[in-house]
């Protein structure tokens, strides 16, 4: 499941994950220490599956998602004088 990051906050080891078409999905520090993340930004992309703790969900095998490049914005190597 793709998600994007709603909050996080490191101090309290807890944040929420936003994704569409649903509610949020909680997030806490021990997913990302499993996975050794040691940073997220709001609205950066993750992947994630549901699990459950306490019978509530949580997120859980969480990984970042590179940035992908916005399309157009290449630099051609004949400006570059590479060509």
């Amino acid at each position: 499941m793709n998600g994007k990051i709603k909050w996080f906050n490191p101090t309290k080891g807890y944040g929420f994950i936003a994704v569409e078409g649903r509610g949020d999905v909680f997030l806490h520090v021990s997913a990302l220490e499993k996975a050794n993340i040691s940073q997220l930004d709001v609205d950066q992309e993750i992947t994630f599956e549901i699990g459950e703790n306490r019978g509530k969900e949580t997120a859980i095998n969480v990984q970042t998602i590179p940035p992908t490049k916005p399309a157009g914005n290449s630099i051609d190597p004949k400006v570059l004088g590479n060509a």
